[in-house]
């Protein structure tokens, strides 16, 4: 499973999880390694395994500290009591609730059409620069960030004079 988590977070494309009814334990780390996730009202997502007496081990105590921080993580991994998706929602475990039951995928998919309207270079970009700057000092981030963005500037001002050469409006 580690593996599977890590296949999600380093796919280059945007990967939106859709949540409807429960997400405890492996579905909720399965969700949490995705870019996005959309949980329905009345949904409820939580890491239970403490009150079996283990830790969640599909990367629970690593992907929750990053998303939420480390004290509502550990109040998630320690209680292990399921929260409702609104809450999730304020603490930044889902990015969206959709407005009804049954309308995460239909949100997921309106989400997920927007992002497709995105550069995609740009997204990859984005991706990896938060991905880094969570594990470097702020210097170094800030030079990942830098990087990409002098990168993709290049990348689309080339893009751009090629679009007007193609209609002939400069010469090449």
């Amino acid at each position: 499973m580690h593996r599977i988590v890590e296949r999600l977070i380093e796919l280059p494309a945007v990967s939106i999880a859709a949540i409807e009814g429960w997400a405890l334990g492996g579905g909720l780390e399965l969700a949490m390694a995705c870019t996005f996730r959309v949980a329905a009202p009345g949904a409820k997502l939580g890491l239970p395994e403490i009150r079996l007496g283990v830790i969640p081990s599909y990367g629970g105590t690593q992907l929750t500290p990053r998303l939420i921080g480390s004290a509502r993580a550990l109040e998630l991994l320690c209680l292990g009591e399921p929260i409702d998706a609104e809450r999730a929602e304020r603490i930044g475990l889902v990015n969206w609730v959709a407005d009804h039951a049954g309308g995460a995928l239909a949100l997921a998919l309106d989400r997920a059409a927007l992002l497709a309207e995105r550069a995609m270079p740009a997204l990859i970009a984005a991706r990896q620069a938060v991905r880094q700057g969570q594990i470097l000092p702020l210097h170094d981030a800030l030079a990942v960030e830098a990087a990409a963005s002098a990168r993709l500037a290049v990348e689309a001002s080339t893009d751009a004079a090629a679009a007007f050469r193609r209609r002939g409006a400069i010469s090449p």
